[in-house]
């Protein structure tokens, strides 16, 4: 890749923090179109140590 080709591309901007409101709008929304089946229980499903 050339040096002006890396310029212009974007990279995301991962944050080191876990947003369970988003994360469960995610699931529920996934659940409303039929993706998931049950309702998921986001706070129950991610560990402690990365909240």
């Amino acid at each position: 890749m050339s040096a002006e080709l890396a310029d212009e591309v974007g990279m995301p901007v991962l944050q080191g923090e876990v947003d369970l409101e988003k994360l469960q709008r995610t699931a529920d929304l996934m659940q409303r179109h039929g993706i998931t089946g049950d309702r998921l229980d986001v706070a129950g499903l991610v560990a402690e140590a990365v909240r």
